[in-house]
């Protein structure tokens, strides 16, 4: 359980560096799946509650990776753990 853990964190913040370099542009929003928006969310409320932080804002929908706000959208007809970066 803790290898998804880090596989899903790692694969959006890969992601947004992947989005980062492609495109010269800083990135906007991500897309999750409701699967990888529930497992993130359970992730980092687990670390709210040990650190006081959390990167995702459940009351403005959004994710802050340390450098940009990011608008969450969440496509109900992505596979699960889908995680897109515009």
């Amino acid at each position: 359980m803790l290898k998804e853990r880090f596989d899903l964190v790692t694969q959006l913040h890969g992601e947004i560096a992947k989005f980062r370099e492609s495109s010269g542009i800083p990135p906007k929003a991500i897309i999750l799946s409701p699967s990888a928006f529930e497992w993130l969310l359970a992730i980092f409320m687990e670390d709210k509650k040990i650190l006081g932080v959390s990167p995702i804002d459940v009351r403005n929908w959004t994710y802050n990776d340390g450098t940009e706000t990011l608008q969450i959208i969440i496509d109900e007809s992505s596979d699960d753990y889908t995680v897109v970066v515009l």
